[in-house]
C-alpha cells in the first residue's frame, strides 16, 4: 500500500483481490488485522489531510468492513453456507472509527452444529486481538432471541420468530439491514423475507407507540450526564432521535421508493422532505442536525479509536472538539450544539401527538 493516495478509494473488489494475497495459514487473522488497520488509518489521513468528506469516509470504512468480512467468510466457510446480514451503521453504510459490526450470520435448515462451527471460526478471525486492539468488535446479539438463541440462525427460525414473538423494534432493527456476502440462496432469501417483515403492513399507532416507548427506555437506561445534551447519541434531540424519526416515517409509508426504503439515514430524510411525508424544513433540519452530530461523533472517536457518546467534561478535550468543528471556541460550538439538540426533539415530540 506505500505510495497509494491517502484519500484514493477502493471499491470492495479492489480491497478483496489485495486481500487475497495474503496466505492462507496460521497468521491470516494477523495479516487481516494488519491490512484492515493499515486502510483504516490511510482513510482517517485522507480525511485529515485530503479533504475526504465524513460522509465518503464512513462509506469507504464500510466498503473496508465488508471486503474483511467476505475475505474472512471465505476462509471460515470453503463451502459457502453462510451468508451475513450488516445491521446498525455496518448496514447502513456508517461505520466510523472504532465502531462495531452488527451481524446476523445466516445458515440453511437442517443441522446447525456444521454452520455453527464455522461462524465460530469467523467470529475468531475478525475479533483477532492484537496488543492494538481487535480487527473488529463483532456483535450478534441482534439476532432471533438475542443471546439465549444459536449464533446462527435459518431463514424459517426467522420468519416464524418475526411472525411470532418479536418485538416491533426488533422489526425496526431491519431497517438497516442489508446481506453483506455468503450464500447467494440465502441472502435473496432473507432480502425477500426482510421485505415481507418491513413492507407488507406498515405499523399501526400502538406499534408507533411501542416505538417511542422504546426511545424512552433508551434514554433513561443509558443515563444521562449532567448536562443531558453532552449525550450527543442518546440523550433528547440526539441522535437516536433522528434515526427513530427516519424508521417511523419509513416503517409508517406504503411508499416503494427506494430512497424511501433505503438502509441509510441520510438518504431517508431527504426522501421524506421531497415526498412531503414531514415538512420540508423539518427534513431539511433533521438532515442538517444529523450531519454536525455525526461530524461530532466521527471527531470524537477519531481520537480513541472506541465508540464515544457523550461529549467528556475535559477542557484540553472539549477545545480540541471545537477547533476540529470549526469553532473558535467551546461555548460557540456547544451553543450551536444545544440549539440543534433542542429543534431536533421538537421534531420528535411532533411524532407523539
Amino acid at each position: 500500500m506505500l505510495g497509494v493516495p491517502f484519500g484514493r478509494e477502493k471499491d470492495a473488489t479492489t480491497l478483496i483481490r489485495e486481500i487475497s494475497l495474503f496466505p492462507p495459514d496460521s497468521e491470516y487473522p494477523r495479516g487481516l488485522w494488519l491490512y484492515t488497520k493499515a486502510e483504516q488509518v490511510r482513510q482517517t489521513i485522507g480525511e485529515l489531510l485530503e479533504g475526504v468528506p465524513i460522509e465518503k469516509v464512513e462509506q469507504n470504512l464500510t466498503n473496508l468492513a465488508d471486503a474483511v468480512v467476505i475475505s474472512a467468510l471465505r476462509d471460515a466457510d470453503p463451502e459457502n453456507e453462510l451468508a451475513v446480514v450488516a445491521l446498525g451503521k455496518f448496514g447502513s453504510g456508517e461505520l466510523t472509527p472504532g465502531s462495531d459490526l452488527d451481524v446476523i450470520l445466516l445458515c440453511p435448515d437442517g443441522d446447525i452444529s456444521g454452520p455453527v462451527k464455522k461462524a465460530e471460526r469467523l467470529r475468531e478471525v475478525l475479533s483477532y486481538r492484537h496488543p492494538l486492539g481487535r480487527t473488529y468488535e463483532l456483535d450478534l446479539r441482534l439476532r432471533p432471541h438475542g443471546a439465549d438463541g444459536p449464533i446462527v440462525t435459518t431463514i424459517r427460525a426467522m420468519r416464524e420468530y418475526h411472525h411470532g414473538t418479536a418485538q416491533v423494534w426488533e422489526r425496526q432493527v431491519l431497517t438497516r439491514s442489508r446481506c453483506v456476502g455468503g450464500n447467494e440462496q440465502l441472502a435473496q432469501a432473507f432480502v425477500e423475507l426482510r421485505q415481507t417483515i418491513l413492507y407488507e403492513n406498515p405499523i399501526s399507532s400502538d406499534e408507533v407507540r411501542a416505538i417511542l416507548k422504546m426511545r424512552e427506555k433508551i434514554e433513561i437506561e443509558k443515563g444521562l450526564p449532567n448536562s443531558p445534551e453532552s449525550a450527543f447519541k442518546s440523550g433528547p434531540g440526539g441522535l437516536v432521535d433522528i434515526e427513530f424519526i427516519a424508521q417511523i416515517k419509513q416503517l409508517q409509508s406504503p411508499d416503494e421508493d427506494s430512497a424511501i426504503r433505503s438502509t441509510n439515514t441520510r438518504l431517508i430524510l431527504a426522501a421524506l422532505g421531497d415526498r412531503d411525508m414531514i415538512k420540508k424544513s423539518d427534513a431539511d433540519q433533521l438532515l442538517g442536525n444529523y450531519n454536525f452530530l455525526r461530524r461530532l461523533e466521527y471527531n470524537l472517536r477519531r481520537d480513541t479509536n472506541k465508540a464515544v457518546t457523550a461529549i467528556g467534561d475535559g477542557e484540553v478535550g472539549r477545545n480540541s472538539l471545537a477547533k476540529w468543528m470549526q469553532f473558535d471556541t467551546f461555548e460557540e460550538l456547544w451553543k450551536e450544539h444545544c440549539a440543534r439538540m433542542r429543534e431536533t426533539r421538537r421534531i420528535f415530540d411532533n411524532l407523539r401527538t
